[in-house]
């Protein structure tokens, strides 16, 4: 339990590691626990109208026995009235079962994030020919369904959304939903047209789905009036193009983001020192953008090259905080190159240089620096804990000398 205004039971992984039988006998305890504490014995409704109940079951392979899911029909059913949060995440389970189980919570008014990772709700292990009949489309708009409509956070990574088809355009229904996951899905740009009609979606992961710079350009272009603050486009090997500019040129010219968008992720991409310059500037005109994810890139590559236009770019971020450049194969003369520039970021608190090649650092640091992260460079040799506990500025001119 988790204080007076929370309830939290948590299972996840129980099952992996027990009998049904002991399973069964852990999730009683809990809601016994869970009533004792939050319920009125003699009704057993709840104590508050304040209290809010998250139910993790992540990670306890339902999907593979049905028994387990039956054994926990009955914390989805603890506090319908109350339940805020619920995982089902990392269970391997069918359309048909989770349909199941999302119809024990299908009439509560309160559930606002629902994780359902990492399952099977497409029915990929369908027979080749019932996909091609379009037993996913259907199956997953059956999932859309049972989906409760006052969802503000919802996660459906990892699970083969792509053969869901244009049956994605169902969740167009929850018209509050400001949180949206759908990373690892291999889904391609025609689904994502039910994104557009999201008028409440502040965040969005589209991590890891094999995109290429020209849809995600439409996908931008066609986002309207979203209001979008949190964009992860991490893990689609974008730099690879040399269309990135247009990219990050759409960013800065869709009608809302440079407004809104606080946070960018781009890790994992090959973006090289030529993407890198194209962030820089279009950074400019994202005038709300603070924190910006550039690691597990390859922007120490060709590097000199691109060095003089970093140098007239990067000035013109000043309102960035927090800066992610590791694993991103920089060695001394590069951040030697754009040292001096960076200068003029006097919003700038955080910088991520990591595991890179650095062997010193030389030049100097942005002027507020706060928390710089050089652990992984190792060629540097660092200071003794007293200068470390002086902060950065001190750390850095041990570094130096």
């Amino acid at each position: 339990m988790a204080g007076n205004d929370e309830g939290i039971l948590s299972f996840k992984g129980l099952a992996r590691t027990m009998q049904f039988e002991e399973f069964s006998a852990k999730i009683e305890q809990a809601l016994g626990d869970f009533r004792h504490e939050y319920c009125k014995h003699e009704s057993g409704t709840l104590i508050s109208d304040k209290i809010k109940v998250s139910v993790d079951l992540s990670d306890n392979l339902m999907g593979n026995r049905s028994s387990r899911s039956s054994a926990v029909c009955d914390t989805l059913q603890i506090a319908p009235s109350a339940l805020n949060s619920l995982d089902l995440s990392c269970n391997f389970m069918g359309p048909l079962h989770m349909i199941r189980l999302l119809g024990f919570v299908r009439k509560s008014t309160t559930l606002a994030k629902l994780s359902i990772a990492a399952n099977d709700i497409c029915g990929k292990l369908l027979s080749q020919s019932d996909v091609e009949n379009g037993a996913s489309v259907e199956l997953f708009k059956g999932v859309a369904a049972f989906l409760p409509r006052q969802l503000v956070e919802l996660d459906l990574s990892k699970n083969q959304v792509y053969l869901a088809g244009n049956a994605l355009k169902d969740i167009s229904c929850l018209s509050v939903l400001s949180t949206l996951n759908l990373s690892s899905n291999g889904i391609s740009l025609a689904q994502l047209g039910c994104i557009s009609s999201l008028s409440t979606l502040t965040s969005l992961d589209l991590s890891a789905n094999a995109f290429n710079p020209d849809e995600i350009q439409k996908l931008i272009s066609s986002l309207g009036a979203v209001p979008l603050q949190h964009l992860n486009l991490s893990g689609n090997r974008l730099g690879y193009h040399t269309n990135i500019k247009k990219l990050v040129d759409a960013m800065a010219l869709c009608h809302t983001m440079p407004k809104t968008l606080r946070v960018l992720e781009f890790s994992n991409n090959s973006l090289t020192a030529r993407g890198f310059v194209h962030f820089l500037e279009a950074s400019a005109r994202l005038t709300n953008l603070t924190d910006l994810n550039l690691s597990k890139n390859l922007i120490g590559m060709f590097f000199t090259k691109s060095s003089t236009c970093i140098l007239k770019a990067w000035p013109k971020a000043q309102h960035l905080v927090k800066l992610n450049l590791s694993k991103n194969r920089l060695e001394d003369e590069h951040v030697a190159a754009v040292s001096h520039a960076w200068r003029g970021l006097s919003s700038l608190t955080s910088l991520n240089l990591a595991n890179n090649n650095l062997v010193s650092v030389e030049g100097p640091l942005p002027l507020n620096i706060r928390h710089l992260n050089l652990t992984g460079n190792v060629g540097l040799t660092f200071p003794p804990p007293h200068v470390v506990l002086k902060g950065a500025k001190a750390v850095v001119a041990s570094l130096k000398q």
